[in-house]
């Protein structure tokens, strides 16, 4: 890990450091009302030295919550490092995809996000020029845009279902998917997976639904990251 050097701050809690990424970090004091983790898009707080989530349309980003393994599912009041400049891989809007070279903005939709389908912004009107203002960054890195992928089957042993899907899932081992469609409420909702071959992967699920699922059951890929460079304000 990289050296974390003290700055000056009011309090003298500050530290920053370059991450291995290429990134500038610094610490602040997350009041996001909630466990933060890394990618986040975070703005300034109403108290010293504090970061909040950005709303959807966010005028006033000012980093993302750095993705070191030790700085993951950060507690709401615990110091938080934010990459401020650089490079930091930051959370896609849930359903879309990158291009490297497009220009990153904050979400239309979902707080926290941004959103990397655009190859530049427009300018002249109002709105445009508004709409700029939303600047994240550039990307650096093309990822596969989630959308809705069938399901062959789910069985269940235990606490473990085990989804065989249609297609080749192209995912890794601790990425999250929303389940949906399932008959069995059990079966539905956001989990961690692990990959067990190229059409397979599974998940624990809750209370003892009957086994195989039933119904047209889908999965989509969530808080996808992407690399991007955030540019010095």
């Amino acid at each position: 890990m990289a050296k974390r050097v003290r700055h000056g701050s009011a309090n003298g809690k500050l530290n920053s450091f370059p991450t291995p990424e290429g990134g500038s970090a610094e610490f602040h004091i997350n009041k996001t009302g909630s466990g933060s983790i890394g990618g986040q898009v975070v703005r300034y707080g109403t108290t010293e030295e504090s970061v909040i989530t950005t709303a959807a349309t966010e005028f006033q980003m000012i980093g993302v919550v750095y993705n070191a393994s030790w700085n993951v599912d950060v507690a709401d009041g615990s110091e938080i490092a934010i990459v401020t400049e650089g490079e930091v891989d930051a959370l896609l809007e849930d359903g879309t995809g990158s291009t490297a070279g497009n220009w990153v903005k904050t979400s239309d939709t979902q707080a926290g996000r941004v959103d990397a389908t655009i190859l530049a912004p427009s300018g002249g009107t109002i709105g445009e020029l508004q709409e700029h203002m939303r600047e994240a960054g550039h990307c650096e890195q093309t990822v596969v845009g989630a959308s809705a992928a069938a399901i062959t089957s789910i069985t269940r042993v235990d606490t473990t279902a085990t989804v065989t899907t249609t297609s080749p899932h192209g995912l890794a081992t601790g990425r999250e998917v929303t389940i949906a469609g399932a008959n069995e409420a059990d079966y539905n909702g956001d989990f961690t997976i692990t990959v067990t071959d190229a059409s397979e992967f599974t998940y624990t699920v809750s209370g003892s639904p009957t086994t195989p699922a039933t119904g047209t059951i889908t999965y989509t890929t969530i808080n996808t990251l992407c690399r991007i460079h955030i540019h010095p304000n």
